[in-house]
């Protein structure tokens, strides 16, 4: 949904940049078109209405991958064991909607990667995916699949999974 807004409202906004420029292209050679200005404008506007309600208004889609893994040692150890691994790796705790979520990267020039964890009494809940939108606003989220968008960020998120599950499990020493 948010997809298909931001490329209905990029494409209204070119239409109306687009009739907008040839109106003032024209201007020296036949005069103002008021009418083509004004359609240009207005067009312009609810191009931008839209992309601004598309971004405060919808809500994205959870679209993660996520994993059920035991671990060994108490709850506590398990849980500074995972905060100590996500703060050693740039993550920070950070409000993500209406959760707390550790998020690494700004998302401009690195990916935003994301991951959240639940702990049980036996078991350490995983969610994790990569981030892509604009501005500090959560974006549409990716699993961490073997498509090609994307393929960096997922990739460094799956190689934190696989250490942190390797940590919580005792078979590294970190």
């Amino acid at each position: 949904m948010q997809k298909t807004l931001n490329i209905i409202s990029t494409i209204l906004v070119l239409i109306g940049a687009a009739l907008i420029g040839g109106t003032l292209g024209a201007l020296s050679s036949s005069g103002l078109n008021l009418p083509l200005l004004i359609s240009g404008i207005v067009v312009v506007v609810v191009g931008f209405t839209i992309m601004i309600l598309a971004l405060v208004f919808v809500k994205y889609k959870k679209n993660r991958s996520s994993l059920k893994v035991e671990y060994v040692g108490t709850k506590e150890e398990t849980i500074a064991k995972i905060e100590n691994f996500l703060k050693q790796n740039g993550f920070e705790l950070v409000q993500y909607n209406d959760e707390k979520v550790y998020q690494s990267g700004k998302g401009f020039w690195v990916s935003r990667k994301y991951i959240k964890y639940e702990i049980t009494d036996t078991e350490l809940n995983l969610e994790y995916w990569i981030g892509i939108g604009m501005g500090s606003k959560p974006g549409e989220e990716m699993p961490i699949d073997n498509k090609f968008y994307g393929l960096a960020a997922k990739n460094q998120v799956k190689g934190y999974i696989d250490t942190l599950v390797a940590l919580v499990q005792n078979k590294l020493t970190k």
